[in-house]
């Protein structure tokens, strides 16, 4: 035909795919689904008849896949969708009607996929649908993944830390449907050449749901670290990471009240819906650590930052329990990962632990003392028999003289951490006598417990929240303004290889000679007879 014939045929053929394509619209915005598709099928038809131009096309057939969706047309939706991105792979709207299709049959990881790519390819005009649409997949398949027995505390394993901050920021807050802000996370090893990983609960802030990036663009958030109690040994009976995880969710203080939708500032909650929650898991015993133990060490039980066998540990005798480096290294790891990802208050870190929890907070406190704004222990100890593994209480209480608060809770009635052991005795009297430090005791009623061995000095934290974190989350810690390079360092430290022992010298060579005018006592710790924080 003529140029000017054949121009005449490409505009009638355009114009009656678009009348078409507008046809389908009106259909579809009056829900006559079924209509719709019929003329937007009519539309390819014409299309591929009339040799209309690809990208009018593609968007019959985008369109005509929506509309399969709707009517649950699986398999045509699929060939449509995958029409659309075969002719079309670097157009946004392709990857957001695969997302449709896989957020419609519940294949939510997969339509998140998807969606992140369209957010990737989408122009700044298309970014906030975009978004909003990858949000609602990340919501359903949050809500598609509840941890067992738990409403509001969700499996987020393959997530990034920043990746759920993100999401909290964005997601629109809908009150049939309650953003997440309970997460159950995993954390892998990047320094340690085993590669161990730590699963933990995270909680994040009531007000950060739904803001915005910009809307908290310079807020620092309170950090509130809880390490729990000494699990069951049937934790290690079936899938062990489902069974941690709800067993810490159901015990760490921020996470429990997210599971009962307390902690809304809007509700007057605000103490608690203004800080970020930690609570770390600790492994069930050596074996998760190494695979290539023998099988009497596999078993061995870790009890945060020392193994022994459960019935030493029950009996409470620690002559034979090893210091646990790997854990120590893991933990603080996390501590520097969060600290480092995270718009955490530094000046705002508080330890909390119950039971075993309260020696681990202890310990924790050690090995990092200018980190916490406070350490607090429910019921806590620390074990005696453990000198030569670096556990020793006035070593401790020395290394702690950088914590400005430390709060320890106590019933005098406790049946399992009894006051007259040595693991409690000595803890609290070296406190007392070298920082001045009174136990706060627990009253009866609360301490109880259901067991009536008045072992739940927690109580007093579920008893009163917020009388508990306004104390705790108005205590700060000036003392380091720059976190990062100190916990680099620490974590270093930690990670060195023991050092073989020093040789045996002469009698004469054992002390160098005195500084003139130094006292025969002068001590060769830094400071004023100090013990360093422990190294590797």
């Amino acid at each position: 035909p003529e140029p000017g014939a054949a121009r005449a045929d490409a505009v009638h053929a355009v114009a009656a795919v678009q009348r078409l394509l507008d046809l389908g619209t009106l259909a579809w915005n009056d829900m006559q689904y079924e209509d719709a598709k019929g003329l937007l099928s009519k539309a390819v038809e014409a299309a591929y008849a009339l040799f209309a131009p690809t990208a009018l096309l593609v968007v019959a057939v985008r369109r005509r896949a929506e509309a399969s969706v709707l009517l649950k047309d699986w398999s045509g939706a699929l060939a449509d969708a995958s029409y659309c991105l075969q002719v079309e792979p670097d157009n946004c709207k392709s990857y957001e009607v695969l997302g449709l299709l896989k957020l419609a049959t519940g294949c939510f990881k997969e339509a998140r996929v998807a969606y992140k790519r369209a957010v990737e390819l989408a122009p700044a005009d298309l970014q906030p649908a975009a978004e909003q649409s990858l949000f609602r997949a990340e919501k359903l398949l949050l809500y598609s993944q509840r941890v067992p027995n738990c409403d509001r505390t969700f499996m987020a394993e393959d997530w990034s830390l920043g990746g759920i901050w993100r999401f909290c920021q964005g997601c629109p807050v809908s009150p049939e449907a309650p953003t997440p802000r309970n997460f159950a996370m995993v954390f892998r090893s990047t320094r340690q050449a085993s590669k161990p990983t730590l699963p933990y609960v995270l909680t994040v802030p009531t007000n950060l749901l739904g803001t915005g990036t910009e809307d908290t663009l310079g807020a620092k958030y309170p950090l509130v670290v809880y390490m729990h109690s000494a699990a069951s040994t049937d934790i290690c009976k079936g899938n062990i990471l489902e069974r941690q995880l709800q067993f810490v969710a159901q015990e760490a203080p921020l996470s429990v009240f997210a599971e009962r939708g307390v902690g809304d500032p809007r509700a007057g909650d605000s103490c608690m819906g203004h800080c970020i929650g930690l609570a770390p898991c600790c492994p069930p015993n050596m074996g998760s650590l190494f695979e290539d133990l023998p099988k009497n060490e596999r078993k061995r039980k870790i009890f945060w930052f020392k193994a022994c066998e459960s019935h030493s540990y029950f009996s409470w005798d620690f002559s034979k329990a090893t210091r646990v480096k790997e854990v120590e290294c893991l933990v603080v790891e996390l501590l520097e990962h969060v600290l480092s990802t995270l718009p955490v208050d530094v000046s705002r870190v508080s330890f909390v632990g119950s039971s075993c929890g309260g020696y681990a907070v202890f310990r924790l406190a050690e090995l990092v003392p200018k980190l916490p704004a406070a350490v607090v222990s429910l019921a806590g100890y620390y074990p005696v028999g453990m000198e030569d593994q670096d556990h020793d209480v006035p070593t401790l209480v020395r290394r702690l003289k950088d914590v400005e608060f430390i709060w320890p809770l106590h019933c005098d009635m406790d049946k399992l951490c009894r006051l007259e052991s040595p693991h409690v005795a000595n803890l609290y009297r070296e406190l007392d006598e070298r920082r001045g430090v009174k136990v706060e005791w627990v009253s009866h009623s609360v301490a109880q417990g259901s067991q009536k061995n008045y072992h739940s000095s927690y109580n007093y934290i579920m008893d009163n929240p917020t009388r508990f974190f306004n104390m705790l989350l108005a205590l700060t810690n000036t003392k380091v303004s720059d976190m990062a390079p100190y916990m680099s360092k620490r974590l270093t430290e930690l990670m060195a290889p023991d050092l073989p022992p020093p040789p045996l010298l002469p009698p004469q060579q054992l002390l160098p000679p005195l500084l003139p005018g130094a006292p025969s006592g002068a001590s060769l710790d830094e400071g004023e007879g100090e013990s360093p924080a422990p190294a590797g």
